[in-house]
C-alpha cells in the first residue's frame, strides 16, 4: 500500500485503523514544523490551514488517504510520549539524546541514580523515543506555556480572593509574591531546558573565527548546518578546540 515505512516498527492507532511507522512520523513532523515556519500555528494553535495542508501532505508523500482525525490522534499519541521523556530528563546532568540510536544516554551509575529515585525511568533506558529533536521544536515551548497559564490561573485566583477578604492583606501579598517567583522561576527552568538553536550567521562567523581554511569553509559550513546536535556539539567546545573537533567530525564522516 503506497510507499512502505524504511524500518518494521510501527504502532496501531486502533481508533482509525492506521498503522504509523517511524518513517510516517518523521513524514508528519516535517509537515508540522513547515506549517508552524509559515505561521499557522498562532499563538500555539493550529489553524484549520495547517491541518489541510498536513493532510494534503501526508496524503501525496505515503499514498493514503488520511483525514484530520488521523493526524489529530497521531498527534497526541507523540505529545504524550514526548511529555513523559520531557518531564522525566529535563534539567538532568548526564544524559543526552542520541539521533543515532534514539536513546537517552548516560553512564552507568548515572542511570542507577535515576532509576533508584524514580524506577518508571528504567523503561526509557532501552525504549527508544524517535524524532526527539523534531518533537522538542513542537512540543517543547507548550510545556513552558501549559506550566505559565497554570500559574497565571493561581494568579487571578489569589487576585479575586484580594477583593473579597478584607483581612489579612498583608499575608496574601506575601502569597502573591512568593507565586510570583515560583512563576519566573518555573519559565526560567522551561527556557534553559531547551538546547540553544544557532543560526546559519552565527555557524559561519565562528567557522571565519576559528580559521578554517578558505577552500574548506563552505564545506564545512554546510555539513554543520545539516544537524544541530552537530552544531551544539561545535559551539559545546572551547572555542580553541572547536578547529580540531570540526575536521574530526568532518574526517570521521567521510569514513563512515
Amino acid at each position: 500500500m503506497g510507499k512502505k515505512a524504511k524500518n518494521k516498527e510501527s504502532i496501531d492507532d486502533k481508533a482509525n485503523s492506521v498503522k504509523w511507522s517511524t518513517y510516517w512520523d518523521e513524514v508528519l513532523l516535517d509537515a508540522l514544523l513547515e506549517e508552524q515556519m509559515k505561521g499557522n500555528r498562532p499563538d500555539g494553535t493550529w489553524s484549520t490551514t495547517a491541518y489541510t495542508n498536513v493532510v494534503k501532505t501526508l496524503t501525496q508523500k505515503l499514498e493514503f488517504p488520511f483525514l484530520k482525525d488521523h493526524v489529530k490522534n497521531r498527534m497526541k499519541t507523540l505529545k504524550k510520549n514526548f511529555n513523559t521523556c520531557y518531564e522525566l530528563f529535563k534539567g538532568m546532568s548526564g544524559f543526552a539524546w542520541n539521533p543515532e540510536t534514539q536513546l537517552f544516554e548516560a553512564e552507568n551509575e548515572v542511570w542507577k541514580e535515576l532509576i533508584q529515585a524514580n524506577a518508571a525511568a528504567a523503561t526509557w533506558r532501552h525504549t527508544r523515543i524517535c524524532h526527539y529533536d523534531k518533537l522538542f521544536e513542537l512540543f517543547a515551548k507548550d510545556r513552558a506555556t501549559d506550566k505559565k497559564r497554570k500559574a497565571d490561573l493561581m494568579i487571578d485566583v489569589l487576585e479575586k480572593q484580594i477583593e473579597v477578604v478584607n483581612s489579612g492583606i498583608a499575608s496574601v501579598a506575601d502569597a502573591i509574591r512568593e507565586g510570583n517567583i515560583i512563576v519566573e522561576r518555573g519559565i526560567a527552568i522551561a527556557a534553559q531546558s531547551r538546547p540553544r538553536c544557532y543560526s546559519e550567521d552565527e555557524v559561519f562567523s565562528e567557522i571565519l573565527n576559528i580559521g578554517v581554511p578558505e577552500h574548506l569553509q563552505l564545506d564545512a559550513f554546510l555539513f554543520l548546518i545539516k544537524s544541530q546536535p552537530k552544531v551544539r556539539a561545535f559551539f559545546g567546545v572551547p572555542s580553541d578546540r572547536r578547529l580540531e573537533l570540526l575536521m574530526k567530525m568532518m574526517y570521521e564522516s567521510r569514513d563512515a
